[in-house]
Order: C-alpha cells, then sequence, then structure tokens
C-alpha cells in the first residue's frame, strides 16, 4: 500500500535526522494504520510517536498505543517533506495549534 511505502521511508528520515540521540525509529504495520514507534537505544519504554494512514499516507497524532487521535496532521503529500521538516524528536510538532 502506499502509506506503508511511506511509513517506512518516513521512519527511516526521521531515524536519520536524529541520529545519536539515543533512539531508533522502526514501523509496526497494522489493519488501517502504520504505528511508527521510538524505541530507546536500551530497548526499554518504546512509545508511539505517530500513526501513518495506509491508503493515503496522511500522518495522526498518537492518542494511545492502540490508536490515533482525530484530524489529520500532515497529508499524505506533506509527509516525506513539511512532517520531516518540522519534526522533533519528541512528535510535539504534531499538537495543533
Amino acid at each position: 500500500m502506499i502509506g506503508t511505502e511511506k511509513s517506512m521511508e518516513f521512519a527511516v528520515r526521521i531515524d536519520a535526522k536524529f541520529a545519536g540521540q539515543g533512539y531508533e525509529y522502526m514501523v509496526i504495520p497494522g489493519r488501517k494504520y502504520d504505528k511508527i514507534v521510538r524505541v530507546p537505544d536500551s530497548g526499554f519504554g518504546r512509545s508511539v510517536y505517530a500513526f501513518v494512514d495506509r491508503e493515503t499516507g496522511d500522518l495522526l497524532k498518537a492518542d494511545s498505543w492502540k490508536k490515533p487521535a482525530t484530524g489529520v496532521r500532515y497529508t499524505g503529500e506533506e509527509l516525506l517533506t513539511r512532517a520531516v521538516d518540522e519534526a522533533d524528536p519528541y512528535g510535539s510538532f504534531l499538537y495543533n495549534r
């Protein structure tokens, strides 16, 4: 699916952007959404960084480990450009302002 390819590329770009900060970003595929997970180098205490819609490639903020918050934060067209540029290591760029 379109979203899964974009999810993988997004995780690679985020991982490269924040290299050396003690975290790795990986994708856990789901039925409707791919989960972008932030894993500490220690391997303990992983957290959801964001969700990517598998059909559209839209980026959504995490509401919990299992589901995204309502409202698209970045469209599929912005995922690999603007979203990566504005991203921070903690996901605060996903809050509505």
